[in-house]
């Protein structure tokens, strides 16, 4: 560093250069050459930008839905041949390599006591049961959705939760 500020300090204040140096140009040389702003976007412009993103907004979720979620999260855990990773305050389970489920731990998609299952294609038969289940959503309002919500209010809709994760499961591939 010393020998750098040298050769920088001899280049500029050489008799040739455009600088004439004197012992107090040289100090105030040795403590503001290294220090450089780039002119980069500012953090105010960032936020402006990821306010108007098209991506989901994630929720926050109750400690009532965390403890729902801890649940479901052992019991996957506990299937063969599945794995998990942290995403975003979720966590994503893997069938053989093949995200089937989304269950959320600090955070969720769509309302904030819901998680998240993904089937390919629905065989009619559970296309019906899903349009008559309140509980369910979907991405889109179509027949070819791939990831539907499932919405828990009581302890009671953990049973079925866990009848639609395990669809999923056999659906991922």
């Amino acid at each position: 560093m010393i020998s750098n500020l040298t050769a920088l300090t001899a280049l500029l204040c050489e008799p040739s250069g455009a600088l004439s140096c004197g012992p107090d140009r040289r100090e105030a040389l040795r403590f503001t050459s290294p220090v450089r702003r780039l002119n980069t976007s500012t953090r105010s412009s960032v936020k402006a930008m990821s306010a108007t993103s098209n991506r989901p907004k994630l929720l926050r979720i109750s400690e009532e839905m965390r403890q729902w979620s801890a649940m479901l999260d052992q019991e996957l855990s506990s299937w063969p041949r599945v794995t998990s990773r942290p995403m975003f305050g979720l966590i994503g389970f893997y069938h053989r390599g093949a995200i089937f489920a989304a269950l959320p731990r600090t955070r969720a998609l769509g309302t904030p006591s819901s998680f998240s299952f993904k089937i390919d294609s629905l065989s009619p038969a559970l296309s019906r049961r899903a349009r008559k289940d309140p509980r369910i959503g979907s991405e889109r309002k179509s027949l070819d959705a791939t990831w539907h919500s499932f919405e828990l209010n009581t302890m009671g809709d953990l049973r079925d939760a866990l009848w639609w994760l395990n669809r999923a499961y056999q659906a991922a591939k």
